[in-house]
């Protein structure tokens, strides 16, 4: 996996609810018609988006917090990013070496 920076789109309206995050759009403003739901990995990976970590930052504290193989945590964020990224909840900002 390339690592890469991504940042909030902020066209979003965040609730944290427990453990997971509600991504609810403003309206218009090129946000998804739908509320969005993030699990506790999803959340916890939003999150750090939102404080400037990289892919590779965010991969690694994932990776000390729960008991996963990194290939399959590697995997399951990349699709998570692709969802985000084309949901309008999240921007690529620079791919780094």
């Amino acid at each position: 996996m390339k690592d890469a920076k991504y940042k909030q789109t902020k066209k979003y309206d965040v609730t944290k609810i427990d453990t997971d995050i509600l991504l609810i759009p403003f309206n218009g403003d090129g946000a998804s018609q739908k509320a969005v739901l993030l699990n506790e990995i999803s959340a916890t990976m939003f999150e750090y988006i939102g404080e400037g970590k990289t892919l590779s930052d965010i991969i690694a504290l994932l990776m000390e917090m729960y008991d996963v193989e990194q290939d399959k945590l590697e995997e399951d964020i990349s699709k998570c990013i692709e969802q985000l990224v084309s949901l309008n909840v999240i921007d690529l900002v620079e791919l780094l070496e």
